[in-house]
C-alpha cells in the first residue's frame, strides 16, 4: 500500500533532490530550468491552495533504505476537476506524464475521501 503523505510530511526536513519526479530534468543550456525541491513544494502548495482542490498528497512509491528519503513519482489530488483542467495548472515543463482516476483497486492509503474525487498524477 502506498502511503499518502501531506506536503509537510514529505518536504519538511527533506534535502534529497532526487526524491520526487527524478526524471524532470533541467535543460543543461538553460540555468533557469533547474527545478529544486523548494520549487516543487511551492508549485504543489499553490495547487493545494486553489479553491477547487481539497487536498494534495504525495504517494510514496519507493523506499530503498531507512537512511534515505522516500521516493515519489505520483501525486494524488482531491478535486472534482478533470484531468485536463488539473494538468493545465502545471507549467509545461513540469506537467505530469499521465493521470488517472483513483479506483478502489489501487493500493493507496485510505485518507477518508471518496476515491471518485481523487486523481493520480504521475511523472516518468
Amino acid at each position: 500500500m502506498f502511503p499518502l503523505l501531506t506536503l509537510e510530511e514529505f518536504f519538511d526536513g527533506n534535502v534529497e533532490a532526487g526524491c520526487i519526479w527524478c526524471n524532470v530534468v533541467p535543460d543543461p543550456d538553460d540555468p533557469s530550468s533547474q527545478v529544486t525541491l523548494a520549487d516543487i513544494r511551492a508549485l504543489l502548495t499553490a495547487v493545494r491552495d486553489r479553491s477547487e482542490v481539497q487536498d494534495v498528497r504525495i504517494a510514496v512509491t519507493q523506499v530503498d533504505s531507512d537512511d534515505e528519503w522516500p521516493f515519489s513519482d505520483q501525486i494524488v489530488l482531491v478535486t472534482d476537476r478533470t484531468a485536463d483542467e488539473v494538468v493545465a495548472w502545471f507549467p509545461e515543463a513540469l506537467r505530469p506524464d499521465d493521470t488517472w482516476p483513483l479506483e478502489e483497486c489501487y493500493r493507496y492509503q485510505d485518507i477518508g475521501v471518496p476515491t471518485d474525487r481523487m486523481l493520480v498524477l504521475w511523472w516518468d
